[in-house]
C-alpha cells in the first residue's frame, strides 16, 4: 500500500473537497504483521490488510522498535509457551493486573512481544502508565506503599 498515496487522497477529500472515493472506504483498516523481525527499517514486510486505522511512522530508523532483549534484561516478564496457531491482534490490547509498589509514586510499561522461536523478539504493543495519574491526569493521587491496587492499561 502506498501510504503516502492514500494520505494525500484523504486531505484532497477533506480538506480541498476533492471528490475521489475517499469516502467509500472503509472506516478503518490495518495492516497485520506476520513473523516481524526488529530491524531498523523494513522496505517490505509481511502479512495483509484488513477493514479494521492504520499508523505507520515516516521515520522507521527512529520509531520502530528494535530487539527487546535490552528492554527484557530489565524487566519482569512473563511468557506464554509455543503457541499452535498464529494471533491477530487488532486494536489496543488490555492488560489488567493487581500490584503493589514500595513508594508512593512510580511508572508501570507494559510491553506484549512477540517471541520467535530462535529468541528474536518483536514488540508488538507498547502502553506505559505514571501511577499517581492512573485515576486522573488533572489531580494526581499518590499511592499507599504496600496497597494492592488494581491497574488496567491499553
Amino acid at each position: 500500500m502506498d501510504f503516502h498515496a492514500e494520505a494525500l487522497r484523504w486531505w484532497d477529500c477533506w480538506l480541498k473537497g476533492v471528490e475521489n472515493n475517499v469516502r467509500t472506504l472503509p472506516a478503518y483498516r490495518a495492516f497485520i504483521s506476520e513473523a516481524v523481525r526488529p530491524q531498523p527499517r523494513r522496505e517490505h514486510e509481511t502479512g495483509c490488510w484488513v477493514a479494521a486505522g492504520q499508523f505507520f511512522t515516516l521515520r522507521p530508523e527512529g520509531d520502530l522498535p528494535g530487539h527487546q532483549r535490552t528492554d527484557d534484561a530489565g524487566s519482569l516478564t512473563f511468557r506464554t509457551g509455543v503457541l499452535d496457531a498464529a494471533v491477530d491482534i487488532v486494536g489496543r490490547p488490555r492488560m489488567r493486573s493487581r500490584l503493589s509498589i514500595d513508594a508512593p509514586s512510580g511508572n508501570i510499561a507494559v510491553r506484549l512481544v512477540d517471541v520467535h522461536p530462535e529468541g528474536v523478539c518483536h514488540r508488538v504493543s507498547l502502553a506505559t502508565l505514571n501511577l499517581p495519574h492512573r485515576n486522573s491526569n488533572s489531580e494526581p493521587q499518590n499511592r499507599q506503599p504496600g496497597r494492592f491496587e488494581d491497574i488496567e492499561l491499553q
